[in-house]
């Protein structure tokens, strides 16, 4: 047995001098000695050596040792006891994760604590793509970091599942990733621990495009707005395309033009920012795609919903920041689809802190709805964020929303 030189005080030094002549076996079996500690460091049952062991007592070190080639360790306390008392182990080397354990001093009896550096570590979850869809045949693997070992993997099956459990470190530092050909790569981090981690990973095809429109007139906001919000798409939210279009007198051909970007699997997001009216008597709202006062084009929401309905994208999100939009929601919703109006029907949609004259402010509903994207929020609470703030600002703007997507938008990609 290999013990540290010691710094021995008076009250211990018999003690001490017997330990220094007897093996672990006859400490261990004379029970008048007391406060020690002694076992085995062992790691997928193999000894550890040269691991470094410390005796910790509120919070103060008492005593080290190193293993020896057995994994054997001794430490003990400097003061004789008279009562039980806590303490830790704590057990270090390089290469592993430093691990604590904690036990008990005995006033007459050695403590015999061997120490398994290792837990079991189970994964499970399932795995399916960007419209909910289970993907079988991918692979879940468990990565250590720092080397990048793969130390355990499982396949998912017909329902996107999978399961694995392995023995590893305590504390391991790893990630759970999943991959498939024709797929993007997602992980997550883990610290590994005697308990199951369970993750469902959501992975698009690589085949899928994020595409974001926005139709603004000029006399209701400008590019340099505008443009923030598709800069935050693109460089938050991964955005592959960004189309800009303004004053157009003829959005519907614009609308065809999108549709021959899009596919099944792509998303598609719209914003349309301009000045709006409400049509009772057709029961539905209008958009001036131009300058209102110069023979504009009329968008009106139940042609948009015609031209929206040739879309093939099954995840589609449109925003109408007009006054009197509300009619956008009612005629837009569908199954795969995100409907927002910054207000109802029958009220106006506002700037955000008014402070001069139309087009130089940025909208109300907008500007929240943004930022909590930002701080990476999903669709629905960056939604109800903006229309509780756009609401105390403004009692009369009252946005509307319709959501019929599987899933969530911004937050999980």
């Amino acid at each position: 047995m290999k013990t540290n030189k010691k710094n021995i005080r008076m009250g211990a030094i018999v003690t001490l001098v017997l330990l220094s002549f007897m093996t672990l076996s006859q400490i261990t079996s004379v029970q008048a000695l007391g406060a020690i500690v002694s076992g085995e460091v062992t790691c997928d049952s193999t000894a550890v050596n040269n691991a470094l062991v410390s005796l910790i007592v509120y919070d103060v070190v008492e005593d080290t040792d190193y293993t020896d080639a057995n994994g054997e360790y001794l430490v003990f306390l400097r003061d004789l006891l008279t009562s039980t008392i806590p303490c830790t182990i704590k057990v270090e080397k390089s290469g592993y994760t430093t691990i604590y354990r904690d036990t008990y001093l005995y006033p007459s009896t050695p403590t015999d604590f061997d120490i398994e550096w290792e837990v079991t570590q189970t994964c499970n979850g399932y795995v399916y793509d960007h419209v909910g869809d289970a993907i079988s045949g991918a692979t879940v693997k468990l990565i250590r970091i720092s080397n990048s070992a793969v130390l355990d993997s499982g396949t998912t099956d017909a329902y996107g599942e999978y399961s694995f459990s392995v023995d590893v470190q305590e504390n391991l530092y790893c990630k759970i990733q999943a991959e498939k050909s024709g797929y993007d790569t997602a992980y997550i981090t883990v610290y590994c621990s005697d308990q199951t981690t369970s993750y469902n990973f959501r992975i698009s095809s690589t085949s899928v495009d994020k595409i974001a429109v926005f139709f603004y007139a000029t006399d209701a906001i400008t590019y340099d707005y505008i443009s923030i919000y598709g800069d935050q798409l693109e460089d938050e939210e991964d955005f592959d395309t960004i189309i800009y279009i303004e004053n157009t007198d003829d959005w519907e051909g614009n609308m065809t033009y999108i549709d021959t970007l899009e596919s099944s699997d792509d998303f598609v997001f719209i914003h349309i920012m301009t000045h709006g009216s409400y049509d009772s008597q057709n029961e539905n709202s209008i958009c001036y795609m131009e300058d209102k006062l110069c023979n504009p084009d009329e968008l009106h929401s139940d042609d948009f919903a015609t031209s929206l309905d040739n879309f093939e994208s099954e995840n589609i999100f449109v925003l109408v920041g007009s006054c009197h939009s509300g009619g956008f929601v009612d005629d837009l919703q569908g199954s795969d689809r995100f409907i927002i109006s910054t207000t109802d029907q029958y009220h106006k949609s506002y700037s955000w802190k008014y402070h001069g004259s139309i087009p130089n402010v940025e909208p109300s509903f907008e500007h929240y709805f943004f930022l909590r994207i930002s701080q990476e929020y999903g669709d629905y609470c960056s939604y109800t964020y903006a229309k509780t703030h756009a609401q105390d600002e403004w009692s009369l703007q009252d946005p509307m929303y319709v959501d019929q997507l599987a899933y969530e938008w911004f937050k999980w990609w």
